[in-house]
């Protein structure tokens, strides 16, 4: 019984490490910097945000397998012109009835992955991903490159 406990807690471990050792460009397939927007999309996000936001920029993504029709979308919102401070990432899912809010970072663009077990997209906001967990967008860890200045430090 031992013997199997510490079998499984050893290929959870290996398992860990091979993850960590990944590169977070095969994590991300698509990133959206929002250079170019989407006239519907920005149109449908500002009288969502238009209130509340100056700038307000929107793309129509795929968060899950496509269907018939563009049901999600990520938004760029900012305090200031350029989107210099307060600035956000948001990803909204339409439900047939309204749209919601199922994620939003500090940041000026996201990173999008393959689509996952769950059936959504992962997020990357530029410095962890977010899964999806059946509920909400969770954060995970993300395997770091540690530079060669910050390796010799801690070697």
């Amino acid at each position: 019984m031992i013997k199997a406990i510490t079998a499984a807690l050893l290929a959870s471990a290996i398992g860990s490490v091979a993850l960590a050792q990944s590169n977070i460009d095969d994590l991300v397939t698509e990133t959206i910097n929002f250079e170019k927007q989407d006239s519907d999309a920005t149109a449908t996000a500002r009288k969502m945000y238009g209130r509340d936001f100056r700038i307000v920029q929107a793309k129509r993504v795929w968060l899950e397998e496509p269907t018939d029709g563009y049901d999600q979308m990520v938004v760029l919102l900012g305090e200031a012109r350029g989107c210099a401070t307060g600035c956000f990432v948001s990803a909204l899912y339409y439900d047939d009835k309204q749209w919601l809010e199922v994620w939003r970072v500090p940041g000026k663009s996201v990173g999008l992955g393959p689509v996952a077990a769950t059936g959504m997209k992962p997020l990357y906001d530029g410095r962890r991903l977010w899964k999806w967990s059946g509920a909400a967008y969770m954060a995970q860890p993300v395997p770091q490159e540690q530079n060669p200045e910050r390796r010799r430090r801690t070697s």
